[in-house]
């Protein structure tokens, strides 16, 4: 199966999706979910793969929607935003139901829908110089494509004490560092910089 937005390969055991539009730091257009969900299928019948791991191209994991994309449905009086939305959550759906252990690894910017993604995985690895925005209040809308039910869950598998701070981060239009933002609470493993790709190899082991 040929893709164009996304690269897919197996080795060792370990599927690898990679977000491969690093120009605008990795988006999710439709073509991208598209061939997310053939992506995850693969990974579910293909009987060689015990783990997967999902990362973005060019050290940037997802900047979220396409606001360009959006842009030009809205000038050209197109209506699809509804359509849109449901379909990212659709996609963060089937990726939540992979029958493969699902690594998030996070470096660079997440943004938006691209925080739903990650979260609708198994596991997270971010590196510490990550930046996180949840964009949505920037373009008056409400987080969508899943992040309140990801955001929720996975408050409950971590702290509830984080859910204040974790939806005041949700309304807040102002990029933070790793260090000082509330997604702390929301992943399973933060590291350095320099030392992510070893936190995932360690992680992948546990299948492989």
């Amino acid at each position: 199966m040929e893709f164009k937005h996304i690269l897919y390969e197996t080795k060792d055991h370990v599927a690898y999706i990679t977000l491969n539009h690093p120009a605008k730091r990795n988006p999710l257009k439709v073509e991208t979910q598209i061939e997310l969900h053939n992506a995850f299928d693969l990974c579910d019948y293909d009987n060689n793969v015990r783990v997967v791991i999902l990362r973005g191209a060019g050290g940037n994991f997802c900047g979220g929607g396409d606001l360009n994309v959006m842009k030009a449905r809205i000038d050209a009086n197109i209506r699809g935003t509804r359509q849109a939305c449901r379909a990212g959550a659709e996609t963060n759906l089937r990726l939540r139901h992979v029958k493969k252990p699902v690594i998030a690894c996070i470096e660079g910017a997440i943004a938006g829908a691209g925080i739903a993604l990650a979260l609708a995985c198994d596991f997270q690895i971010i590196s510490e110089t990550s930046k996180c925005l949840f964009a949505f209040v920037n373009i008056g809308f409400v987080p969508d494509c899943g992040s309140t039910y990801f955001v929720t869950r996975a408050i409950a598998r971590s702290s509830r004490s984080a859910l204040h701070t974790a939806l005041r981060w949700g309304s807040s239009a102002s990029p933070a560092e790793l260090r000082t933002t509330p997604i702390l609470p929301l992943v399973n493993s933060v590291t350095p910089h320099s030392c992510s790709r070893s936190a995932m190899i360690r992680l992948t082991a546990l299948w492989v």
